[in-house]
């Protein structure tokens, strides 16, 4: 009987994990052949280099498209204000101001004195500030005199209101750049009492320019109206651009509305560029072209205050990127999103049983296969229900976080042994618990392989829950489950009461300090990194290709291989349980969905054979400790 139970859990893992494969290796050729990206520049700093060099903007933008046969691929503009940088040919006076100045006689009679004017003798800019105010404000007035060559467009704002009011696209940029053959993008700002009219409205100044292919928005919370803004955008023939590491209101239901076509768009902030080197902004830009799937790249001048040539400068700068990203196989040209794939629901029925079969494994080697039975029926049900009515999304979520803490807890609950094992039976046993946990990583890769996981429109939930579970499902296992319950509060009562040596002491102190570090920086939060770390991380990079995660090949890895190699014994729990951190590590590189399947496994590789090698030296060094122990400390 035991034996067909365990046989059957086995059959559904191994068919589960033939159908993930399969999904991911469909995820995988999608993800290979996404090999085109844009280095696009900012037109305002466009603007300032030229001004700087007595250049006109088109002899920038030509010499940093020709850079070595290749350079720049497009342009982005920034929605204007008042405020910004490219802004020419426009004033901001009152009506009162207006009024008392006879220039402006032939407006008397429609000039306002409580209203704030923007004044310019450029007809097309006219009409371009007129537009767009009019999209987003109510009761604008504009007012021409054509023969003085005077444009008057007048808002009941004030100064400072009106600074804060997106005035659109600069149209002689505009101009250029097309007529350069270059690609335009825009970042539109959100306003203020948008209407579907006045959404339609700013839009149709852009529809023009055939060369617009994405579109990005500048502020936290996206326009409503989605279904209005989404048939602008395809109206543009242009996609929307996901920015990393800035989440906007609004943004999935977009990107929905426009059938996930989505490109993602990294830019190093202004604040940062203040205290970056052209290296590290390189070595940025091409990890996160290779490691997060970013098919746009926004690059921000260098601006230093001490070079005799700006140009030159941001010109080496852009060959430099260019060339390693050549190098990194890219090609530089129109970004496109992923194609588009379906795993049926019968597969993703599958592959969740295979995690659901996970769990009723790791009660029945703990001596709960009753309980394992009702769970895993209780679990059936539940999924097959939730693929029914819909809740797809919120389900492959729920069960790849399953996977991912079931998993490394039965991998090394099914190996801890309390005999010892000598140097190469524990590398050997390491290597088995890591492939079982990594069927935890296949299952959720399975789970997860669908376009907005990949485009980081919907992503894995649980992150703190599948760093935590498996350490402390560990701990439970080996201080309490493989005891029967009645000497659990025995068990409590001795430890409570037991005398510990200084040195034992010491060892939890050290264990217990690495844990809180790796519990408060888990989910990239990018707490304590120090900058000897960056430049460690940065090095193994350089060497490596794909830098291993230090949880893996410094931290758990070596101290599984020393329990493995010493045999379990209750003194070594703290040790067995900060060891589980490694398989939990590299099960949850997987759930990056956004980075590609080949960089998370070859993260894993290398946190393997650097682990071991780790393992190894931690073994010899325990060794070497006990035998100075032995001969100088011992009566």
């Amino acid at each position: 009987m035991k034996s067909w139970y365990r046989y059957m859990l086995y059959t559904i893992i191994a068919v589960a994990v033939i159908l993930a494969l399969w999904t991911g290796w469909q995820r995988h050729y999608r993800e290979s052949i996404n090999k085109d990206l844009a280095v696009v520049v900012d037109y305002d700093q466009v603007v300032k280099l030229a001004a700087r060099e007595n250049l006109t903007e088109r002899e920038v933008l030509s010499r940093l498209r020709n850079l070595d046969g290749q350079g720049i691929t497009g342009v982005l503009f920034k929605e204007q204000t008042l405020t910004s940088q490219g802004v020419k040919d426009l004033w901001v006076k009152t009506g009162a101001e207006l009024l008392a100045n006879p220039t402006f006689s032939a407006h008397w009679g429609k000039i306002k004195p409580d209203y704030t004017y923007i004044l310019t003798r450029d007809k097309r800019e006219f009409e371009r500030i007129r537009v767009n105010l009019e999209a987003k404000v109510l009761g604008v007035e504009a007012s021409t005199q054509p023969e003085a060559g005077i444009y008057l467009v007048g808002t009941p704002l004030t100064q400072g209101q009106l600074k804060e009011i997106g005035l659109g696209f600069p149209v002689k940029g505009l101009d250029l750049v097309a007529n350069m053959g270059l690609k335009t993008m825009v970042q539109v700002r959100s306003w203020s009492y948008a209407t579907p009219e006045g959404i339609t409205q700013f839009f149709s100044l852009l529809r023009p320019y055939e060369n617009i292919n994405v579109v990005l928005f500048n502020d936290e919370k996206l326009l409503p109206f989605t279904e209005v803004v989404a048939g602008e955008i395809r109206l543009l023939g242009a996609k929307l651009a996901s920015i990393e590491f800035f989440p906007q209101q609004g943004f999935s239901r977009l990107a929905a509305a426009l059938d996930k076509r989505v490109v993602r768009l990294h830019a190093i902030g202004t604040r940062e560029m203040a205290h970056m080197t052209v290296s590290k902004a390189v070595d940025r830009f091409v990890l996160a072209a290779t490691d997060r799937n970013n098919r746009i790249l926004f690059v921000r001048f260098f601006f230093n205050p001490d070079s005799s040539s700006w140009l030159k400068d941001n010109q080496q700068y852009l060959s430099m990127l260019i060339s390693e990203l050549k190098a990194k196989g890219f090609n530089l040209g129109e970004p496109e999103t992923f194609p588009p794939f379906k795993t049926s629901r019968v597969m993703l029925f599958i592959i969740g049983l295979g995690c659901i079969a996970g769990g009723m494994l790791l009660l029945d080697i703990t001596g709960y296969r009753r309980w394992g039975v009702a769970a895993g029926v209780f679990f059936a049900v539940l999924w097959a229900a939730m693929l029914a009515s819909g809740y797809i999304s919120l389900g492959r979520k729920l069960f790849a976080l399953g996977g991912t803490i079931v998993f490394p807890t039965l991998a090394v609950a099914g190996f801890v042994r309390e005999k010892p094992r000598h140097i190469l039976a524990s590398l050997g046993v390491l290597v088995l618990t890591v492939l079982v946990s990594m069927i935890g990583a296949v299952l959720m890769v399975g789970l997860l392989a669908e376009k907005s996981f990949m485009l980081r429109l919907d992503q894995f939930m649980g992150v703190k829950a599948a760093f935590l579970g498996p350490p402390f499902l560990i701990f439970v296992i080996y201080a309490f489950l493989k005891y029967p319950p009645e000497k659990w509060l025995l068990r409590v009562r001795a430890v409570l009461n037991r005398n510990i040596t200084v040195k034992y002491a010491l060892l939890v102190g050290i264990l217990g300090l690495i844990g809180i570090i790796y519990v408060m920086r888990s989910g990239n939060e990018g707490i304590f990194v120090s900058s000897l770390e960056l430049e460690v991380r940065r090095f193994l990079n350089d060497l490596l290709v794909v830098r291993p995660r230090t949880k893996e090949f410094l931290i758990g890895h070596p101290l599984l291989m020393l329990v493995f190699y010493l045999g379990y014994r209750d003194y070594l729990l703290p040790v067995l349980v900060l060891a589980t951190i490694g398989q939990v590590s590299l099960v949850n590189t997987f759930a990056h969905t956004w980075t590609p399947l080949a960089v998370s496994v070859l993260r894993t590789f290398n946190g393997l054979w650097l682990g071991v090698f780790g393992g190894i030296v931690l073994i010899l060094l325990v060794k070497a400790w006990y035998w100075w122990e032995a001969k100088y400390l011992r009566d």
